[in-house]
């Protein structure tokens, strides 16, 4: 595959995945086209016009789209509205290593407190762990003394 080819290529020639920086519309041409289908097919199985559709794939970013055409439209595509705007996964799932951090952090702090409060560290953990910051013993105490 040429420079030429791999530049005008919507996804990575290695990875086959959508490039890093894909636009809104950019990422709504990939869908479609992934689909197999044009235009005119999606706008009937979304009920959205075919200049809307147009006018989407145009477009930088989800800014002044009606937010029932998303929701249809990631309906349509399989992904969550988050992946259709913003090109990434919200973070969904707490991750083994994660939760392990959690309750061992809330075993330390909280050894006889209650569900609830364990329960609420531990999203805590794992919300600081998604920001990318460490759940340090002192973290940890201040948010328990805020409980």
């Amino acid at each position: 595959m040429s420079t030429t080819q791999i530049l005008k290529t919507k996804r990575d020639p290695l990875t086959n995945l959508e490039p890093e920086h894909e636009t809104f519309g950019e990422r709504i041409t990939r869908l479609r086209e992934d689909l197999g289908i044009n235009k005119a097919e999606l706008a009937r199985l979304t009920g959205i016009t075919r200049a809307a559709i147009g006018q989407y794939e145009s477009r930088e970013d989800a800014d002044k789209c009606q937010v029932q055409h998303l929701t249809v439209l990631a309906r349509t595509f399989g992904v969550s509205m988050d992946y259709l705007v913003n090109g990434k996964e919200a973070a969904s799932y707490i991750d083994v290593e994660t939760l392990a951090k959690g309750l061992e952090s809330a075993r330390d702090l909280l050894p006889s407190a209650d569900p609830i409060k364990q329960a609420k560290l531990i999203k805590f953990v794992y919300t600081l762990d998604s920001q990318g910051q460490e759940p340090t013993p002192e973290i940890l105490a201040g948010f328990y003394q805020a409980l």
